[in-house]
């Protein structure tokens, strides 16, 4: 969020607060945006993340609590920026303020394509979104396909304000030497983000894990950290590195000694777009990343070059894919410069927060 609070910060006499978890109580003002963009942080209640009627509790009060937080701080106007849904179902606390959702997510999608319980939780959740969006003067989504799912009629048309990669990462990524790798060395494999259910890293282990010509850098955390964790460690697989979370600075050594990229989202995940591969095109590393193939999250991919789209969770084309990508080397100059092109002229995210200012703005007038 800094991108967008600190485009919005830059219109004349603006002061923008971000409201976001963090260690409780805490007001300081981010060296890396404007002087006038100023940080409140709110505790986050502890829950174990695989329960999920726990974890869906503690998101629901900390949603409460930190949209309590905003109205103390007596604004002219309010974003919901939405990657929990308990944000905006707390719309109403808002009372008669201006309100501006940002939906990151439309979790009742994925949802609705499971059976059971999940899909009448994701089809209530649905309805009572369109519901509450009746209160906002403005929505954004990432994509044209969210907004095509979301619809409109007794709410704002959604805006497009899409995924992306911030200037600073891409110019670090960018700094990034190529890397000369030895015959003898074994094939590095790195993935960065989220471990959770939807990224379905089975596969990668299923596929790679054991083979001593390969070596796997899983860097993140997650809902699946733990079960990933225990599957290494029960199946041997002595060529599996799991970091947890790190901070940017640390993840950069780890992209630099990468020989390839991967990443997944599972086929109910028609919709979601990961901003993540954003980092890996700006590289300069192989990419190798499973979606669904008729999503919007592919025909995106396809705009660049150097990037194997794979079926999710196929296990023998993506062992494949790699083994021969073990053969091949390295990614030539020209491709990354493509990639690195195309990255800086549409999927900047300072370029997308100007467009979400904009309609920030528009709503005082």
């Amino acid at each position: 969020m800094s991108a967008f609070a600190g485009s919005i910060a830059e219109r004349p006499g603006w002061d923008v607060t971000v409201v976001a978890p963090g260690a409780e109580g805490i007001t300081k003002v981010s060296s890396s945006v404007p002087y006038n963009v100023h940080v409140v942080t709110c505790k986050a209640p502890r829950c174990v993340r695989t329960r999920l009627v726990r974890r869906a509790f503690g998101e629901g009060f900390l949603a409460m609590r930190l949209l309590r937080k905003a109205m103390y701080c007596k604004p002219d106007v309010i974003v919901v920026s939405v990657p929990s849904v308990f944000l905006i179902l707390g719309i109403p606390m808002c009372r008669r303020l201006p309100v501006v959702v940002d939906l990151r997510d439309l979790v009742w999608e994925y949802l609705l394509q499971f059976p059971g319980s999940r899909r009448w939780v994701g089809w209530l959740l649905k309805r009572l979104t369109r519901a509450l969006l009746r209160r906002a003067q403005a929505v954004s989504v990432t994509n044209e396909l969210e907004a095509r799912k979301l619809g409109w009629g007794s709410f704002p048309a959604p805006v497009v304000v899409r995924n992306g990669l911030s200037r600073a990462r891409f110019d670090a990524l960018g700094a990034l030497q190529a890397k000369r790798r030895s015959a003898d060395t074994p094939f590095h494999v790195v993935y960065v983000g989220n471990i959770g259910i939807a990224q379905g890293l089975d596969t990668l282990l299923d596929a790679i894990g054991g083979n001593p010509a390969f070596r796997i850098t899983l860097v993140g955390y997650g809902s699946d950290f733990d079960r990933i964790h225990g599957s290494v460690s029960s199946r041997g697989f002595d060529n599996v590195i799991m970091t947890g979370a790190l901070p940017w600075s640390s993840v950069l050594p780890i992209y630099a000694d990468a020989d390839c990229l991967y990443g997944q989202i599972g086929a109910e995940f028609s919709s979601a777009v990961p901003s993540k591969f954003f980092e890996y095109v700006s590289i300069g590393r192989p990419v190798v990343f499973a979606v669904p193939l008729e999503g919007v999250a592919a025909d995106i991919m396809r705009q660049f070059q150097g990037v194997r789209l794979l079926v999710p969770g196929n296990v023998a084309q993506l062992q494949g894919v790699l083994e021969t990508m073990n053969k091949t080397g390295a990614q030539s100059p020209q491709v990354t410069a493509w990639n690195r092109e195309m990255v800086q002229s549409k999927f900047l995210r300072e370029e997308a927060a100007q467009d979400f200012a904009e309609m920030v703005t528009r709503v005082l007038e």
